[in-house]
């Protein structure tokens, strides 16, 4: 039988948010005591919108403007009228843009987080497992840290790209939608598809996890309990979407 690492594990009195950011990604069980002891979500949720609402601040001011919103109209054409096209070229400039990206990037990430923390709070309670909703506040931050990696690489594809001709969906080569199914824009699977990666996937499993260790769940239990919140993150990226299934 493998060894569960989860039963002996470093206190955690003496690591500080460094040291269990890196945890998170070499040493989880290790992180996971730290966080259930110290929560430190402020930091966590600093980190990813600051270095989140960086990257696109700096997307906006170095990709070739005027082209990426002839594309944008482009994908468009089909479903809007002329002057609903230029209607909407009329507002996309680089600090509008920008400002609605952060925006919604703030206002997405905060409610996810909390809406997924509220679900395993109230999942938690009904266990009878006395975790403070501000502690799932905390590991709902924590589990999305891999999700950070990407930036460094969209950066990359930034740089490499054709005088800043890169378009939103082209900044992550891992997507199992470049990688994979090659889906085009108008079909109701691409947003899902966009959306999922290997780090995202790394989070889903930290979710696990970290559930089962903080509940002492089984591994089935904890699987279809952390898997919940995120089947419906992309089940809402597929009912948003437009167009059509296939």
């Amino acid at each position: 039988m493998a060894h569960d690492n989860s039963s002996a594990v470093p206190a955690p009195s003496n690591r500080g948010f460094l040291t269990t950011l890196a945890d998170i990604f070499a040493a989880p069980y290790t992180a996971f005591q730290t966080i259930r002891e110290k929560g430190m979500a402020t930091a966590m949720i600093l980190l990813t919108l600051m270095l989140t609402a960086g990257f696109w601040i700096w997307y906006f001011n170095v990709v070739d403007f005027d082209w990426f919103v002839d594309q944008t109209l482009a994908m468009m054409a089909d479903n809007a009228a002329p002057a609903q096209l230029e209607t909407v070229r009329s507002f996309m400039k680089p600090t509008f843009m920008t400002l609605s990206t952060v925006i919604s990037v703030v206002v997405l990430v905060l409610a996810v987080y909390l809406l997924q923390a509220v679900y395993f709070n109230i999942i938690s309670n009904l266990g009878n497992h006395k975790i403070p909703f501000g502690r799932w506040f905390a590991f709902v931050a924590w589990i999305y840290a891999p999700i950070l990696l990407l930036i460094p690489i969209m950066v990359m594809m930034v740089l490499l790209s054709d005088n800043g001709q890169i378009m939103q969906d082209q900044l992550n080569p891992l997507s199992f939608n470049n990688l994979f199914f090659h889906y085009e824009a108008g079909d109701k699977l691409k947003g899902v598809m966009d959306a999922l990666n290997p780090f995202a996937l790394w989070s889903w499993v930290l979710g696990i996890v970290g559930y089962r260790y903080w509940t002492q769940s089984s591994w089935v239990k904890a699987g279809i309990i952390a898997s919940i919140p995120q089947l419906v993150v992309y089940l809402f990226y597929y009912l948003i979407a437009p167009g059509t299934a296939g």
